[in-house]
């Protein structure tokens, strides 16, 4: 089961995706920053251990 994110790292993806979209010359660049910033709270997650 996958689980949410906070809606506080939500917000700031949401936020960081606009302002790549904008800031990037092109599409290549804007995914490799998308994949980055997911690797980024990819990474950082506790793992749940939920019995």
């Amino acid at each position: 089961m996958k689980k949410r994110l906070p809606k506080s790292i939500r917000k700031f993806i949401r936020r960081e995706k606009a302002r790549l979209r904008f800031g990037v010359k092109t599409k290549e660049e804007y995914q490799r920053g998308v994949s980055a910033l997911y690797a980024r709270f990819k990474k950082a997650a506790p793992a749940s251990t939920k019995a």
